[in-house]
Formats: C-alpha cells, sequence, structure tokens
C-alpha cells in the first residue's frame, strides 16, 4: 500500500506565503492531503495522486489527481472533483483554480451557489471573482436533486455577483419537460429587483372562459417600477393594465392602476345566470375600465401633507365581475390597505369616490383642504341620463381644528371646528356652506370621581346661488342660517383592585414554565348626556348631507365597563444561556372585556307625534359587549343588543378567531339584524350572515383552505371558496376553485420560490 503523505506547503508549495492574507491565521496556509505526492526540486509543478485533499480554514479542494504550478499559483485538478469556497460548492470531472483569487473554469461542472440559493450544472463553467460564472448548455433551479421539480436550460448565461441570471435561448422546464421558451431572459438573485416576466394568472370559469394574466416587470430605477399585464380572456377578449409604483422617500410613496378592456358581451348578451339583476341597472358599454391609485406625500415641508385617492370605474358591473386575480379588485383592495392603510369603497357600491387632501398641523390648531367628487354608476352606459345626476360634489372643503386648549390661563377648556365647503352637482341645488361649533368644558374631580360639564353651539349659514327641485320655501331665502346650542356632560369613575395568585421565584426547576402571578380587575362606570337645540324650520335650507338635516338631541348614555388584566411570569435561562441562574420575564395582557351600556332618549319621552302608529319608546336597546383573548392565538368577541320592549334580541354579531403557527387558522363570524318598525328606525327586513375560514397546514407541506359566506335570512350562499397549497423547497402550487350566485371559476397558481 501507498504510504499516506502528508506535506505542509510551507517552503515546498510556498502557499501560505504567497497567498494574500485573509480572515484567521488558519486561513493563511494551504495544506495538502494525498496517497501519493511526487516533487522535484527543479520542477515547476507538484503532483498529487488518490485522495487529493487542498484545505485552507472551511475551503477545501478533492480530486483523483492533483497538480499544482508553483510560478502561477495554478492548480489542476481531475477525477471527481469537488470544492466548497465561501460557502458555494462545485463537483466537475476536471477543474483549474487560481488560489489566490479562485478563479477558474470546471468541464461537466455542478454548481451550487449559497446566495442567492441557485444549482446549476454546465458542460462548461468559467468562475470570475467573487460569486460570478459564466456557463454554457445549463441548466439552473433552486431544487435539489438530479431530477429537479422546476428548472431553466440555456445554451449561454452569466451568474453575476449579486446573484443576478441572465439567459440566452433558454427552456422552463417542468420535471425536464419544457413548458415555455424565451430567447433571453433574467432572473433576480438576492433581494435586487429585476426586469422580467412574473409568474402567470391561470384560470378558468364560466363567466370568462379560459384566461390567462402575464405580467411583465420593468424596474425604472431605484424608486420607480412599473407592470403591464396582458390578460386574455377567452370569452371577453384582452385586458390590458398598468401599474406604476414609486418610493422617493420615506414620507412619499404612489401607486396608479389602470386596466382597460373591449368587452366583447355587453349585459344584455350574457347568460341570465351571469347577470347582475340586483342594481336593476343595464350595461350597454363594450368600453371598460378602471383607473385607481393612491398618493402619500408632502408640499415642499414634510408637515404640510398629500393624501391622494383615485376611484373611477366604467359601469356598475366591473368590479364584481373583474374580482380576483392579479388585475382583480380584492388584489387592489389589499394591497392598498397593506401599503397605505386605506383601502377602497366596496365592489358593489353605485358610487366611487376620488378624494384630494392636503393638511398641516401646528401647536393648537389643524388646517385641511380637500376636494371629494363622487361618480354615480347609476348615471350613464344608457341607465339615466348625466344631466339628472343628482350627486354632490364637495369642491372644495376646508376644515379648521382648534383643539381643546385652556381659557385664558384659566381652568377652563375650549376647542372648536370649523368647516368652509362649496356643493356643486348636475342636477339640484348648489350651495356654500360655513359650519362652527365651538365647546367648553370644565374638567372637576374629586374623590376618584371625574366630571366633565360642557357648553357650546353649532352655527351653520349657506349661500345658495342655484335652487332646482328644493321646498318652495328654500325660494324666499338664498342665504338661510342656523343656531343649535348644545351642552353635555360626563362622569366616570375608575376602581381597580389587584389580585395575587402566585409567587414565583427563578428556580432552575422551573426554566420554561410559566405562571399567572397577578390578576387586575378595574372597573369604570360612566354616564353621559347630551343635548343639541333643534332647528326651528329645517325646510328653510336645502340639504346636501347629514350635517344639514341634524335633528335634536337630549339623550342620557351609561355604561359599565369591566377589564381583566393578568401578569405572567415565565421562569428562562439568565444571560447567555446560563440555565443554572435563571431569570424572569414578565408580561400583561387585558384577556377580557365586559361592557354594559343603554340610552334613555328624553325627547323620544316627550314626543308627541304619530303616537298612534309608533308608540313611544324613550330606553335605547342595551348593548352587551364581550370580548376574550388569553392568548395571542385565540380571540373572542360578541355583541348583542337587548330591546326592553320587544323583549328579543334586535341584532348580534359574534366573531371567533383561532391561530396558531404550526398548525393554521380558523375564524367564524355570524351577524344578525331584525326586522324593525318604529319612530326611530326602519329596517324593512332581517339580516343574516355566516361566514367561515379556515387555512389548515397538513403532512407533506400541504396547506387546506377555504372561505364560506352564506346569506342565512334568504337561505343563499354568497360564495363559497376551497384551496389547497402545496409547498415544496423551490416552488408552491395553488389551486383554488370559488362558486359564487354569479360564476364558478377554477385557478391554478405557480410561484417559484427563492428566486
Amino acid at each position: 500500500m501507498a504510504a499516506r503523505v502528508f506535506l505542509l506547503l510551507f517552503g515546498l508549495l510556498l502557499l501560505g506565503s504567497s497567498c494574500p492574507a485573509q480572515e484567521g491565521a488558519s486561513e493563511r496556509e494551504w495544506t495538502l492531503n494525498a496517497d501519493r505526492v511526487v516533487s522535484q526540486h527543479d520542477s515547476e509543478y507538484v503532483q498529487a495522486w488518490g485522495n487529493v485533499t487542498l484545505k485552507s480554514g472551511k475551503n477545501y479542494l478533492k480530486a483523483d489527481f492533483a497538480r499544482y504550478y508553483q510560478a502561477t499559483r495554478w492548480v489542476y485538478l481531475k477525477g471527481n472533483v469537488q470544492a466548497l469556497w465561501e460557502g458555494d460548492f462545485f463537483q466537475a470531472s476536471e477543474a483549474e483554480f487560481d488560489l489566490t483569487q479562485m478563479t477558474g473554469w470546471m468541464m461537466n461542472g455542478k454548481v451550487f451557489v449559497a446566495q442567492p440559493h441557485i444549482y446549476f450544472e454546465s458542460a462548461l463553467v468559467k468562475k470570475f471573482k467573487g460569486a460570478s460564472y459564466s456557463f454554457k448548455d445549463a441548466k439552473l433551479t433552486a431544487c435539489s436533486g438530479d431530477n429537479p421539480a422546476w428548472s431553466f436550460t440555456a445554451k449561454e448565461g452569466h451568474l453575476t455577483l449579486d446573484g443576478n441570471a441572465r439567459l440566452w435561448h433558454t427552456d422552463f422546464r417542468i420535471k425536464d419537460v419544457p413548458v415555455a421558451f424565451a430567447p433571453y431572459m433574467t432572473l433576480p438573485g438576492k433581494d435586487n429587483r429585476q426586469s422580467g416576466l412574473l409568474i402567470p394568472d391561470l384560470s378558468s370559469s364560466k363567466r370568462f372562459g379560459a384566461h390567462a394574466n402575464l405580467p411583465y416587470y420593468q424596474v425604472l430605477d431605484e424608486e420607480r417600477d412599473l407592470t403591464l399585464y396582458e390578460h386574455y380572456m377567452e370569452k371577453r377578449g384582452f385586458m390590458h393594465g398598468l401599474e406604476y409604483r414609486e418610493t422617493p422617500d420615506v414620507e412619499t410613496k404612489a401607486q396608479l392602476r389602470a386596466d382597460y378592456l373591449t368587452d366583447s358581451l355587453t349585459s344584455a348578451q350574457m347568460p341570465e345566470n351571469q347577470q347582475f339583476t340586483d342594481t336593476g341597472l343595464s350595461r350597454l358599454n363594450r368600453q371598460r375600465y378602471w383607473l385607481r391609485g393612491k398618493y402619500n406625500g408632502f408640499v415642499s415641508d414634510p408637515s404640510v401633507k398629500v393624501k391622494l385617492d383615485m376611484d373611477f370605474v366604467s359601469d356598475q358591473d366591473y368590479l364584481r365581475e373583474f374580482k380576483d386575480g392579479k388585475s382583480g379588485y380584492l388584489q387592489s383592495k389589499d394591497g392598498f390597505l397593506r401599503d397605505f392603510g386605506r383601502g377602497i369603497q366596496e365592489s358593489d357600491s353605485l358610487q366611487r369616490t376620488s378624494t384630494a387632501l392636503v393638511s398641516r398641523s401646528f401647536q393648537n390648531v389643524g388646517l385641511s383642504a380637500r376636494m371629494d367628487y363622487t361618480e354615480d354608476t347609476t348615471y350613464r352606459n344608457g341607465n339615466h341620463p348625466a344631466s339628472d345626476d343628482p350627486t354632490v360634489q364637495r369642491l372644495p372643503q376646508v376644515d379648521f381644528s382648534f383643539w381643546k386648549n385652556p381659557l385664558l390661563k384659566t381652568p377652563v377648556e375650549w376647542q372648536a371646528d370649523t368647516q368652509v365647503v362649496r356643493f356643486q352637482r348636475e342636477r339640484g341645488s348648489m350651495s356654500s356652506r360655513l359650519d362652527a361649533r365651538p365647546i367648553f368644558s370644565l374638567p372637576l374631580s374629586a374623590a376618584g370621581v371625574s366630571f366633565i360639564p360642557s357648553l357650546g353651539f353649532r352655527q351653520t349659514a349657506w349661500w345658495v346661488d342655484k335652487i332646482q327641485d328644493e321646498n318652495p320655501q328654500v325660494l324666499n331665502d338664498r342665504t338661510p342660517s342656523r343656531f343649535l346650542p348644545e351642552a353635555g356632560a360626563t362622569t366616570f369613575l375608575e376602581g381597580f383592585n389587584v389580585f395575587n395568585l402566585k409567587s414565583v421565584s427563578p428556580d432552575p426547576s422551573l426554566v420554561g414554565e410559566s405562571f399567572w402571578t397577578k390578576l387586575k380587575h378595574t372597573i369604570q362606570p360612566r354616564v353621559n348626556y347630551e343635548y343639541r337645540g333643534s332647528s326651528v324650520d329645517d325646510s328653510r335650507h336645502p340639504v346636501f348631507d347629514a350635517l344639514d338635516s341634524l335633528e335634536g338631541r337630549n339623550r342620557v348614555t351609561y355604561s359599565l365597563t369591566n377589564v381583566l388584566d393578568r401578569r405572567r411570569d415565565s421562569v428562562v435561562q439568565g444571560p447567555g444561556g446560563n440555565a443554572s441562574a435563571p431569570v424572569l420575564a414578565t408580561d400583561y395582557r387585558d384577556f377580557a372585556r365586559v361592557r354594559l351600556e343603554q340610552s334613555y332618549d328624553i325627547n323620544e319621552a316627550n314626543r308627541m307625534d304619530l303616537l298612534d302608529q309608533y308608540p313611544r319608546r324613550p330606553y335605547g336597546d342595551a348593548m352587551f359587549e364581550v370580548g376574550i383573548q388569553p392568548e395571542k392565538w385565540v380571540d373572542l368577541r360578541s355583541r348583542a343588543w337587548y330591546s326592553p320592549y320587544r323583549g328579543a334580541l334586535t341584532e348580534h354579531e359574534h366573531s371567533v378567531r383561532l391561530t396558531k403557527d404550526d398548525l393554521g387558522s380558523f375564524t367564524v363570524g355570524y351577524d344578525f339584524q331584525r326586522s324593525i318598525n318604529e319612530y326611530s328606525r326602519r329596517y324593512p327586513q332581517n339580516l343574516e350572515a355566516l361566514s367561515l375560514g379556515a387555512r389548515l397546514f397538513l403532512p407533506g407541506k400541504f396547506i387546506l383552505g377555504g372561505e364560506f359566506r352564506k346569506d342565512l335570512a334568504n337561505s343563499r350562499e354568497l360564495e363559497k371558496t376551497a384551496l389547497l397549497t402545496w409547498e415544496h423547497e423551490c416552488f408552491s402550487f395553488t389551486f383554488v376553485f370559488t362558486d359564487s350566485s354569479t360564476d364558478k371559476r377554477y385557478a391554478v397558481m405557480f410561484n417559484i420560490l427563492n428566486f
């Protein structure tokens, strides 16, 4: 047997002294281990056979044969070549590397690049400084194994230092079966944004037939990007979409989306069971669109804030038809809520409002100016003429808010809200309005009881310049005004008691244990009185919104709130993971809240009109509210209203949410409202709705989910959705089925991971 030879390449190979210094003393030297080493003093190279290993720190090279050239510091390897360099792993039949820069080439190479987790193999691989490569006749994937779930093949390609791959003449393959071709494409690496095609939406439904939405993503610069959508629908045609986003600084962000479709069908040409008949409106237009967007920013100074909301739609059916997918209503609604904290109106709303708002806050004053434009889809597309549209536009509206402050260094506090607004519309009266509402209050407290009386008034004035379709009395006064006195008082008491449940010490035997150690019970009774005078004659001025038709108020509201707060002490390991010297970690949670509330209406108790039809009912419904959340994974909410006159519940709503990271989630909601015909409220029919949602993590990386909504009052299923997702190490595959009253939809979503 050949004797095993260990040779430290110090002097013989001179590698340690020749290579540039790296991190750590151990990485400044290369060591050679082989079954046989041959070297001559006058030779330019050293050769080694059998289990050859070159090692420097965590980096190594292995092969059946190695030849090291002393002058160039290159090493040639052949047979079962393996290498590990800075986390990247190589395999090849033969290779050559510069041990100074770790550059070189590999024949029949297989490479794993740790960042951004890419496997590729190629007949010829060239490695450049850092994690940069070029290759020919290659296969790339983020999946491990000889037959990856998906891969890209390329005649030629480059993988750059930042992990971005550029491929020429490439196929996309599933289990080595080609399914798509591109002459050129790029794959993003690490966290860098890269232009290119995104994963398409593929689905089929009765309403649209087979349809596919293919997005193309274009990076404009570091702050802006653009996405183009081409959505083909077998039964409806091509929908073209565009999405523009920008974030130039931490105070500014914008998102604008637009979709346009020349529809092959009008509503009358669609099957009857696919038409939306509940509005009583027709859709004769074929040119259909939806323009929406959000903007947060500032003007000149970050304290002058600007917010823009845009929402224009071509017809009343558009958002209910195009609800799902990358260009659908739900995608935009959820995206706006996530990115801007505010969403858009519901898909079945016949009115869409766009708003521009500029605001500035000072030390004691807030100022804002806004314009609201509302389009009513009822007055278009062959339904009602636009000239008959009575929709009120607020163009513009200015608000001044004087925040609560002491009045002339006295205990009295004052605040005021002032609004100036201009109302315009196609049909109906138009006017400007000024509304001012100052309030004075005097906070008092004694023996733990707080008492806050208040006094104020509301002065409103109108300047009417157009009168149309109004009460004849309005014609007599173009500058009506209204004065409403206001008063109120609030008194409350807050008391609490703390109960000691258990004493816990940081005992090593209790590491990992948690205990409720204290319980705090807080109780707050509150009584609130509100008074607002009634207008002498509201028929003297036009009505544009709820402020124009304020009713008198004389009401007492009383409530009782109970809150339970627990303290939990957990025994955890000490600093540095020292289990022998544990410490206590403490957290608190308001885990239960119970509230009772009812009102007594004095005006209703003294009402004289319509007594033969509506008897007096001054006591409002008693409201009972419960919220329980002992741990973050469970949340229960319930509210119910009980009428003392009916002796029954008039309304109740309940929700349960259960969430566990490794198991899934479950939600259930139930809402009920009884039909009511009373003097102060009238609900023509019962409303009863049930909603269910679940997400369950199954063995084998499967996720099963679903949603169900039903109108119980009319025994009508609103929508049910089922989805099944399989998450692989390098992709996820989701099948979705949705069944609603107007459509059945099947969708397949494929998402590549690690890129």
